[in-house]
């Protein structure tokens, strides 16, 4: 199975940090109407699966000015504790370039992106969970998205995960695209799991073939 978008060659992704924590927060707030809380990202700050993407701040100066594409900023479920929160991933920033550069880290790194991925034992063993994963507006259509998955799912692989699950809404057409194109399935659906009412499909991935990541 092959991505079907590759970021681009001045970003890389790596493990969040503490120090990270508001750069995250901040870029959960341009792209979701109704974000997690700083608490929320802060309870899986340890999670090998938490990561951000990020580039050169010099380099964040070249990237096109684009609205929020929902196949980048991809609808997630909520926060185990704060359910009531979940949207859809349309939102506006309302910072252009400016909120971008905001997120420059100490190190002149941008974070463009991140994703929320965690694991937990069950009796047929650990399985994983994507449970929240967006990309700035101002750094969308440059296949982030994608990248923060794949890498994502290789570091659950790494981890000996069965598979991989994660909530998406019924109507978020490009996000369902995205996610099938990474092999998941579709497993059942939630009734009215989100908070204005809409059924969330919960999607699977079988880690069988583990050459695939």
């Amino acid at each position: 199975m092959t991505p079907v978008e590759h970021a681009r060659g001045d970003t890389s992704i790596r493990a969040v940090t503490r120090a990270d924590l508001l750069d995250v927060l901040h870029i959960e707030k341009s792209v979701f109407p109704q974000p997690w809380p700083y608490s929320a990202f802060e309870r899986y700050v340890d999670a090998p699966g938490f990561l951000v993407s990020v580039t050169d701040a010099d380099d964040a100066l070249d990237s096109p000015d684009e609205t929020l594409d929902s196949s980048d900023g991809l609808q997630r479920r909520p926060a185990a504790d704060a359910a009531d929160h979940a949207t859809t991933g349309n939102g506006d920033s309302g910072g252009g370039l400016a909120a971008a550069l905001d997120s420059v880290t100490g190190d002149g790194e941008t974070i463009t992106g991140y994703v929320v991925a965690t694991e937990r034992s069950d009796d047929g063993g650990p399985v994983g969970h994507v449970k929240n994963i967006a990309v700035h507006p101002d750094c969308q259509h440059e296949g982030v998205g994608s990248a923060l998955l794949a890498r994502a799912l290789s570091v659950l692989s790494n981890r000996d995960v069965r598979g991989v699950k994660l909530e998406v809404r019924r109507g978020n057409d490009p996000a369902i695209g995205l996610y099938r194109s990474f092999g998941f399935e579709h497993h059942r659906t939630i009734p009215e799991y989100y908070a204005d009412g809409e059924d969330a499909l919960l999607f699977v991935l079988d880690f069988a073939d583990r050459d695939a990541f």
